[in-house]
């Protein structure tokens, strides 16, 4: 009797296949999540302007014009503000 050891070349062709298979049907699935995901990213940016424009109307009672410039926030001055507030 032959010792048998290691896989026939039946065998390694079969799960070849079934590896491309598998890679064909997931590939798509996974394009179509980060669609799926990059539009919900944009959603919630969307989100947050609205909310930052109302908030901007409830403080100043007036939509902000295009025409106004706001003022410039470094790093610093965003890290000082928020220092300050706490």
């Amino acid at each position: 009797m032959r010792n048998e050891k290691g896989f026939t070349l039946m065998e390694l062709m079969i799960v070849i296949v079934i590896i491309g298979v598998l890679a064909a049907i997931g590939v798509p699935a996974y394009k179509g999540m980060t669609d799926k995901a990059r539009k919900a990213s944009c959603d919630a940016n969307l989100r947050t302007v609205q909310t930052a424009v109302a908030m901007y109307y409830s403080e100043h009672g007036e939509y902000l014009r295009t025409s106004q410039r706001l003022p410039y926030l470094t790093w610093t001055a965003m890290r000082t503000s928020r220092t300050l507030r706490m």
